[in-house]
């Protein structure tokens, strides 16, 4: 049986630890959501789309987030023996690169 190094566990242990500072950010957005709808309910429109515009920035930002954690982990949970060739594009001859689980795809031809 292989021993797992620190190294082997560092994108597991990066990924949960980014994922872990999102909780504070959803947690933000959450609120600003709850205050833009009171807002809205009072009449006061503008406040509840100010409050709505702001949530939307850190919605937009932890997409941004989530998209390159999921990226890394798949990468790293996807990937096989450095030695082992995923093949290439039967149309350009380019090597085949891991865009997510189970899936390769020619960085040229798409």
């Amino acid at each position: 049986m292989k021993t797992t190094t620190s190294d082997e566990s560092a994108v597991p242990r990066e990924v949960r630890a980014a994922l872990v500072e999102t909780v504070e950010e959803i947690g933000q957005a959450m609120g600003l959501l709850r205050e833009a709808a009171t807002d809205a309910d009072a009449g006061n429109v503008i406040g509840g789309k100010m409050g709505g515009s702001d949530a939307l920035f850190i919605l937009s930002e932890l997409e941004g987030k989530f998209s390159e954690m999921c990226a890394k982990l798949a990468k790293w949970s996807e990937a096989g023996d450095p030695e082992e060739d995923c093949g290439s594009c039967a149309s350009c001859g380019e090597e085949l690169q891991l865009v997510r689980p189970g899936k390769h795809q020619c960085p040229k031809c798409g």
